[in-house]
């Protein structure tokens, strides 16, 4: 354990079973003079992986490139988070906001 007793572990997940939202959809756009960007992507949901399946179109005087990221995440309901920390020792509690609206922190004081 590299945490000591009194010391704090603070987990925010990005996406929990209870917040995962497959077959969301998202778009991100840079608009420069020389480099216009793209970022569109699709979710969905395979078991326990959650795929975001980014697709980027990147466009300068040379031409334009398509790269493609299925940025694959585990997936797990917020009692797994609980137990593991639990189960190493910690006194946790979920705190609703987190720093991202959607999903919110384990906080974890080492016993």
């Amino acid at each position: 354990m590299h945490t000591r007793q009194g010391g704090v572990v603070i987990i925010e997940p990005f996406v929990t079973r209870e917040t995962v939202r497959p077959e969301s959809l998202g778009i991100n756009c840079v608009d420069l003079p020389d480099v216009k960007i793209a970022r569109v992507n699709r979710g969905r949901l395979e078991g326990n992986i959650a795929y975001l399946d980014f697709h980027f179109l990147i466009a300068t005087k040379n031409g334009v490139e398509h790269l493609f990221d299925p940025s694959p995440m585990g997936v797990f309901p917020r009692a797994v988070f609980n137990d593991i920390m639990e189960d190493n020792g910690f006194d946790v509690d979920y705190v609703e906001p987190g720093l991202m609206e959607r999903t919110g922190l384990f906080v974890g004081v080492r016993s």
